[in-house]
């Protein structure tokens, strides 16, 4: 339920291309995450200054890909990742110090970008200037395959503003070639949406920022914004986390508002008859009794002497794996079966139901074994785990005895 607050929701898509003599031209694509709606924002091509723009969002979180002059491609055999040991396959005698460096394994070849690390910072030097905050860096055509599947493609070739590459049937990427005549023939869309060729690889930028938490995104390896993007995700998080934390206190201390004010005004009513008729043997075991139901009644309203659950409920989500996601919390619970026998609202004691989804039923189980370390559960139990095929998850239902 909470996992759609951590994402990043806006993100703005900048694609430069550099032509041989040394001028840039631009392409942004802005969108927006809307629970599982993507929407597109703004769409703009063929500008010759990133400024050109009217309706800038300044501080827009913003992914950059880059092609054209400065950035050498290279395929080589497949290697899990371009270090110094082997930089020298890709350019000899260079430090790799010097160039950002992107990696993207497809099938049995590596696709390798490069740039100089000076003029990759210039560009997002001018892209931080004009109110961006640049979070992750793309070299070539190649996070096109995150959004491939998504395209009106449906050949072993796909070529667009200049891009040719190739792959086979199983969409295994067999070559790339930059040619300036390669155009589409025919318009582009993503699902229904129309899209301008000249976009494609801004669109692409921006939903790998915006899905950066759930796919792995091909992107040079720039620590400063890998940095940046992290302390972005936390944010997002810490502010979710605290906006929940809040909301539960702010309903507990009502309830208590309420409960207490009722309580007491019942308490005061009590004393009276017992000032009154203290006496009295019969009154006096009436007014006990009426002390007992009341008693009774806070134990059916949960308030059982624990303080401060939402302790509990937050080591529960420090130990919570990252593929693993909370639809529901429910502490002390109402008791079903004497709703339904005795038609009467109880409350369960010292119990905690959880529900969520996973795509998995090992992550659940590891995180119910985590849990078994706090000393104040007693028991914790797994009472379903459902696969929805369609959806491609799992829906869990999580028992905690305290």
């Amino acid at each position: 339920m909470l996992a759609r607050y951590y994402r990043i929701d806006k993100a703005t898509g900048i694609h430069i291309h550099i032509g041989n003599d040394g001028s840039a031209t631009f392409a942004v694509c802005g969108l927006e995450l809307d629970k599982d709606r993507l929407d597109f924002k703004e769409k703009a091509v063929a500008l010759t200054s990133i400024n050109e723009r009217k309706d800038a969002s300044p501080a827009a979180n913003a992914a950059v890909i880059i092609t054209g002059k400065g950035v050498l491609i290279k395929q080589l055999a497949r290697r899990e990742h371009t270090d110094k040991e082997n930089f020298s396959d890709v350019l000899t005698n260079a430090d790799i110090d010097d160039f950002y460096v992107q990696d993207f394994i497809s099938g049995d070849n590596s696709h390798i970008a490069v740039i100089r690390r000076t003029e990759a910072d210039r560009w997002l030097s001018i892209i931080l200037e004009e109110g961006y905050k640049p979070l992750m860096l793309c070299l070539g055509p190649f996070p096109v395959e995150h959004i491939i599947n998504q395209l009106n493609v449906y050949g072993v070739t796909f070529e667009f503003n200049g891009h040719s590459l190739r792959r086979n049937a199983e969409g295994v990427w067999l070559g790339y070639k930059y040619a300036a005549e390669a155009v589409s023939p025919f318009l582009i869309k993503a699902e229904n949406e129309p899209l301008d060729e000249k976009l494609v690889l801004a669109y692409a930028a921006a939903f790998q920022l915006l899905l950066s938490g759930q796919l792995l995104p091909i992107r040079a390896g720039a620590a400063g914004l890998e940095n940046k993007l992290q302390d972005t995700l936390l944010e997002k998080k810490f502010r979710a986390r605290l906006a929940v934390l809040l909301g539960g206190i702010f309903i507990l201390l009502m309830l208590n508002f309420f409960v207490f004010i009722s309580l007491d005004s019942s308490n005061q009513g009590l004393a009276q008859k017992v000032s009154s008729s203290a006496q009295n043997s019969s009154q006096a075991e009436d007014i006990n009794d009426a002390i007992k139901q009341n008693e009774l009644l806070l134990k059916g309203l949960g308030w059982d002497g624990v303080p401060n659950k939402t302790i509990f409920i937050d080591q529960l989500a420090q130990l919570l794996p990252a593929n693993v996601s909370w639809e529901s919390v429910s502490i002390d619970p109402p008791d079903a079966a004497a709703l339904k026998s005795q038609r009467v609202m109880r409350f369960t004691q010292r119990h905690i139901t959880i529900t969520g989804s996973s795509a998995n039923i090992l992550p659940v189980n590891e995180w119910i074994a985590r849990a078994k370390s706090k000393p104040w559960i007693k028991s914790i139990r797994m009472e379903s785990y459902l696969f929805d095929n369609e959806e491609g998850t799992g829906m869990f239902t999580i028992s905690i005895d305290y």
